[in-house]
């Protein structure tokens, strides 16, 4: 059995990533963090399996060394969540605290998930990359065993080379997971986007049942749809609330609001419990079609619910492996907004194939939609996604440097749409739908704080690149 630490590594100066398995991005693409769900939920399983460890987050390996060095704790395994456009410094970090601690070291996420033996063979200070979801390899290692009987791991071989193992089976029973260990970590910094009230995750389930080709969902929560029952969840939720006195919970997974009997259930529960708490989450469009739902959710405590639209050309969705009925869109959105929950839509530029004509479609779709808040990217390929696989394939892919694969930036070589187009575009989408003087006066009566205000107000700057 080895003593593990349990870190998450520092963000560049200046800069800010949440590395919490699917969501990889910058605080400013959406204005926020997201609480480190994965890592207080590794906390819990190693308490629970009486596994010593120790939890540290955004320490530099020196700093880190020095808490080490004053708790009397010495690793043999160290544990990190990381994501693309972090890789990099995230593996420099994990080879500083390699040679200061001789730990071996092992990360998670979608980035190792996605091409795990390319990620050892390209960083040394490396030893293990964990595949999928990671909670029970994590602990397999931390036991001791063998890497080559640990599934859902890839690891150096004695010969010098990169094994493989098979993919671990999704875990089904996520009602007997332990509640997260949130007190190893600095909750203070993680606030509601729009709200600015602190926050935390509560996992509702894993998996999704659509493909799209540039998600990595597959990547970090393969097989089918799996869900927490109502009482799990409620319990989870009166947890926290006592504990750590949060009452504004994401309610977390691939598509969380997707499943109504179960929505339903939960919402009847928090209702009938009265624990007065406030929710936003993620969904399909298809699973917002009905007022009397909706409106149950809004009681529940329900204020805003986002999906993805993604294109509003059907010939790119069709590539995308995007299922969407327009029709039920804005069908979900004027339903969303009839309940008095407010609408989150995203949509993305730069799908290979698309043209100017594409774009401005997409632009159009969210300027008829009329969502409360839209997000509007460049496309992202992300490491082991279809999506991936087909621009290196045709040579598309642009970029080697991993901190430019995210949200913020545009990698692909489309001749037909560099990388200025596409960027211009997309930051004149946001300016368009954002600066509408009928959406800004619905805005700021739907506000209703100052405190509010000035929060929007804060995230105004970055996301518009002012």
């Amino acid at each position: 059995m080895h003593n593990t630490l349990i870190i998450i590594p520092p963000d560049p100066r200046g800069q800010e990533y949440t590395r919490e398995m699917r969501c990889q991005e910058k605080r400013e693409v959406l204005g926020t963090l997201k609480p480190p769900l994965t890592p207080a939920l590794l906390c819990a399983l190693f308490r629970d399996n009486r596994i010593p460890f120790l939890a540290l987050e955004h320490s530099s390996a020196a700093r880190a060394a020095d808490r080490m060095r004053g708790n009397r704790f010495s690793p043999g395994l160290i544990l990190m969540p990381t994501c693309t456009p972090t890789i990099i410094r995230d593996m420099e970090f994990a080879r500083g605290l390699k040679e200061k601690t001789g730990a071996a070291t092992a990360a998670f996420g979608p980035h190792t998930s996605g091409i795990p033996a390319q990620t050892l063979e390209e960083f040394s200070g490396l030893d293990y990359a964990l595949i999928g979801e990671p909670e029970q390899a994590c602990l397999a290692l931390a036991r001791g065993e063998a890497p080559a009987r640990v599934h859902g791991l890839a690891y150096r071989n004695p010969g010098g080379g990169v094994a493989v193992n098979p993919p671990r089976a999704p875990g089904d029973a996520l009602d007997a997971m332990p509640f997260p260990d949130w007190s190893r970590f600095d909750l203070s910094r993680y606030r509601v986007p729009l709200f600015g009230e602190r926050f935390l995750l509560v996992e509702l389930s894993r998996g999704c049942p659509y493909h799209c080709e540039f998600c990595v969902a597959p990547l970090t929560h393969a097989g089918p749809v799996r869900e927490k029952t109502a009482d799990r969840v409620i319990a989870e939720i009166k947890h926290i609330k006592q504990k750590y006195g949060v009452s504004f919970f994401y309610f977390w997974g691939d598509t969380a609001v997707f499943n109504p009997r179960t929505m339903r259930a939960l919402a009847e529960r928090i209702i009938a419990d009265r624990l007065d708490i406030q929710w936003i989450s993620n969904t399909r469009p298809e699973a917002i079609a009905d007022l009397e739902y909706a409106r149950l959710l809004r009681r529940s405590g329900c204020r805003v619910l986002s999906m993805g639209a993604e294109s509003g050309d059907p010939a790119t969705l069709e590539r995308m492996g995007k299922k969407l009925d327009y029709s039920k869109l804005t069908n979900a959105v004027r339903t969303l907004r009839d309940a008095d929950i407010q609408s989150f839509v995203f949509f993305m530029f730069g799908y290979p194939g698309e043209t100017m004509k594409s774009l401005r479609r997409t632009r159009d779709l969210a300027l008829k939609l009329d969502p409360d808040y839209a997000n509007f990217y460049p496309v992202v390929p992300y490491p082991g996604t279809p999506l991936w696989t087909q621009c290196v394939e045709q040579g598309l892919v642009s970029e080697k440097d991993w901190s430019r694969v995210d949200f913020t930036s545009y990698v692909l070589n489309q001749p037909a749409l560099p990388a200025r187009k596409v960027m211009h575009f997309v930051r004149r989408a946001r300016l368009e739908f954002y600066l509408r003087p009928d959406y800004m006066l619905r805005t700021i009566k739907n506000i209703g704080s100052p405190a509010r205000a000035l929060q929007i107000l804060k995230a105004i700057p970055g996301y518009f690149d002012l």
